[in-house]
């Protein structure tokens, strides 16, 4: 459930990796709410469903999300009484992509880097949307939330400190999701146009999508330019959060912009940012880089969750 748009799937009592029994997407914004949502999604199998997770976009505490990237605050326990559930679970959108790891494989992931992966390492997820999310996940398995995009943006070239200047100027703190977002990429491509004396790039519905296309498209020396500051930092920002994990088991990069962006993940701005950690370089080297394609992982980490608290309140430990 993000911003724009939820994804519903109805999984059976055994979830992933076996495929949903039915999917639909539809708009977050409605009128009816979420819960009206949900009930005309699931129609007379709702009765049979034993428990539900929802992947927000979002902090999470005791089961409430604020509404700061929604159009409304949601509470697990509410929800699941106004759309006849017996529990509903939320987690944040890089939870659920987290607890999708196990059930990635093949053409779900593209390897970036090989490394040394380590089988008993920690592990981590990074996202950049709308904003910035993060995720680790320890070496036993546990999933373990984190709002490092709220973190202070770590300026490393006097370009980059031109620009982190800038957006002080207009925000006060400059988090790293002002710079490694989709806005954040747009608000690079505005700068670097101001810089050079030109106006403000022309109007567009997604000023980020439009900034992509242009440097993918060339024959735009500041969208070029744009797009590879926008991929060394956000090679930085997960080569910072690898540190911070220690995650020798992998990092792995998720959401629609590395998916869409693919093509340049895979070349040396990326894995460049995200190793140019000084004299831990070698480190950084052997630790594993995927993208996972899959943009059903938060679907999928979600109904894993579900799963789990089907058989935790089933008699015996086992979901009906």
């Amino acid at each position: 459930m993000g911003g724009t748009k939820t994804v519903l799937a109805l999984f059976g009592p055994e979830g992933p990796p076996a495929p949903a029994l039915r999917r639909a997407v539809l708009p977050t914004a409605t009128g009816t709410g979420p819960a009206a949502s949900i009930r005309t999604f699931l129609g007379a199998d709702a009765g049979r469903v034993r428990a539900a997770c929802l992947a927000v976009a979002g902090p999470v505490r005791e089961n409430r999300v604020p509404a700061v990237n929604l159009p409304w605050p949601l509470d697990g326990g509410d929800l699941a009484r106004a759309a006849g559930l017996p529990r509903v679970t939320l987690l944040n959108d890089l939870e659920a992509t987290a607890e999708a790891l196990p059930v990635l494989a093949g053409a779900d992931l593209l390897v970036l880097r090989e490394g040394r992966p380590d089988p008993a390492g920690a592990r981590a997820v990074i996202a950049a949307g709308t904003g910035l999310g993060m995720a680790i996940v320890s070496p036993r398995g546990e999933v373990v939330p984190a709002e490092g995009g709220h973190s202070t943006f770590p300026a490393r070239t006097p370009l980059e400190t031109a620009l982190r200047d800038r957006l002080a100027g207009r925000y006060g703190h400059v988090s790293r999701e002002r710079v490694v977002s989709g806005p954040g990429l747009a608000a690079i491509h505005a700068f670097l146009r101001d810089r050079a004396g030109l106006p403000p790039p022309p109007a567009a519905p997604d000023p980020a999508a439009a900034a992509a296309k242009a440097a993918l498209r060339g024959g735009d020396p500041l969208a070029e330019e744009a797009l590879r500051i926008f991929l060394c930092a956000y090679g930085a920002s997960a080569g910072d959060l690898a540190l911070v994990a220690l995650a020798r088991g992998g990092l792995y990069v998720a959401g629609g912009i590395a998916a869409k962006l693919a093509s340049r993940f895979s070349g040396g701005e990326f894995l460049d940012g995200f190793s140019d950690k000084g004299r831990l370089r070698s480190l950084m080297d052997e630790i594993p880089v995927r993208l996972i394609r899959n943009q059903d992982a938060p679907v999928l980490g979600a109904a894993r969750r579900a799963v789990r608290d089907a058989a935790a309140s089933a008699p015996g430990g086992r979901p009906a």
